[in-house]
């Protein structure tokens, strides 16, 4: 399996549709549904939420398919970003694999959820982002950056302390110019400026009270070694994976370098989105997990030695369906 991934053959999609189904068929069968968190979610999600189960009449197994095509999806979009971009420096299918693979150990990725669906705007984010260093339309991206930090706030509102990286990834890929951070501001309050527009011309503009904004919460994870297990497992791959990259990284161009920073970059900020609302979510890692899985895949496509990246796929596997089906 690994030898086909490596290429960029486009009939490795059917092998992954069908290698994403076995391992997230317990997910479509049994997933929760859409999950609602209050303080968490932006002030579009519950709509999103309603038109789906109301108007669209989709029941809880099909919310759970909707999310499974959501999450093949954004596999094939990043594994389409890295590629072009070349940050793993050939094209293959590692990073879908990876982003499919390792979202399966925890139920909460895969459900239909507020970070679920914002990490289809994250995408375009990414690309936006890696754009950076070598445009001449800085300004441009800078504000539509902005603006997609807005509309994701609007669906998740912890995704506004995006604006975090979206200043880093200035700093990491151009000169300063404070018009291109203010901006960024701009870009951010753009879509609500037209939500209040839309709710005052519908006479709604009451709505608006109910924007939720930025608290803190302390984690409450509930306790449990097969949470801990799967923790463990992604974050050892992961600083392998950032070993063999260290090893790498200067043999790299510079504008792939600059994209490694801002992937990082990105890993640290996805961290602290989470502990925005009072009530902390694990959901909301989902975020974290798209750069995460840059260097997950930098793992893979770079191990020397093919029994351990065997060892490593068959033990992820064995958890992943021992939690789904004995949890």
């Amino acid at each position: 399996m690994f030898r086909w991934l490596r290429t960029g053959n486009p009939y490795n999609v059917l092998l992954l549709l069908i290698y994403a189904i076995v391992i997230k068929y317990y997910y479509l069968l049994h997933g929760a549904g859409p999950v609602m968190q209050p303080s968490a979610d932006g002030w579009l999600y519950p709509y999103v939420v309603h038109w789906l189960q109301q108007k669209a009449e989709l029941s809880r197994l099909g919310c759970n398919i909707l999310a499974f095509i959501i999450l093949f999806t954004e596999a094939l979009l990043l594994n389409s970003i890295l590629n072009r971009f070349r940050i793993l420096q050939t094209n293959n299918f590692f990073p879908a694999f990876c982003f499919l693979l390792f979202s399966s150990f925890f139920k909460e990725w895969n459900v239909f959820s507020a970070p679920l669906i914002t990490n289809l705007l994250m995408l375009t984010f990414l690309y936006q982002s890696f754009q950076l260093y070598s445009t001449q339309q800085s300004r441009s991206r800078t504000f539509s950056m902005g603006f997609i930090t807005g509309l994701a706030s609007l669906l998740y509102m912890p995704a506004v302390g995006l604006l975090l990286l979206i200043w880093i990834a200035l700093l990491l890929s151009r000169p300063f110019h404070l018009a291109e951070w203010i901006l960024a501001v701009a870009g951010i309050i753009c879509p609500y400026y037209f939500l209040f527009i839309v709710l005052f011309l519908a006479g709604q503009l009451p709505l608006a009270l109910q924007l939720s904004y930025p608290k803190f919460g302390y984690p409450h994870l509930e306790t449990s070694y097969w949470l801990l297990g799967g923790m463990i497992l992604l974050i050892w791959w992961f600083l392998y994976g950032s070993l063999r990259l260290q090893k790498d990284y200067m043999k790299m161009l510079i504008h792939i370098r600059k994209c490694w920073q801002i992937l990082l970059a990105f890993v640290c900020v996805g961290l602290i989105l989470p502990f925005l609302p009072d009530d902390f979510s694990f959901s909301g890692w989902q975020i974290a997990f798209i750069p995460i899985t840059a260097f997950l895949s930098f793992g893979f496509l770079h191990i020397r030695r093919s029994w351990i990246a065997t060892l490593v796929h068959v033990s992820a596997l064995a958890y992943i369906f021992l939690f789904q089906w004995v949890y």
